[in-house]
């Protein structure tokens, strides 16, 4: 039986895009943010603690494009 991952906090994050690139970076300086739910698995630390945070890699099992009224306060183009 594995033990239950710790909680955590994460409020940044980096999504590495192959087919569809160059059209969502289109989409994106025309038109502002995009909503998305991740559904990934973290599988390792990326780099060391510099004292704020730890980079983890993940791997991705699906991306769906999400509600856009999630925009809504978002900085940026978004709002």
């Amino acid at each position: 039986m594995s033990k239950a991952p710790p909680k955590f906090h994460c409020h940044y994050g980096m999504l590495d895009v192959e087919k569809g690139r160059k059209a969502l970076s289109r989409h994106l300086k025309k038109h502002g943010h995009v909503p998305v739910t991740i559904h990934a698995v973290l599988t390792e630390p990326f780099g060391s603690d510099d004292g704020v945070s730890i980079e983890f890699m993940m791997d991705v099992r699906e991306v769906k494009v999400g509600d856009t009224r999630l925009l809504a306060g978002a900085p940026g183009k978004g709002e």
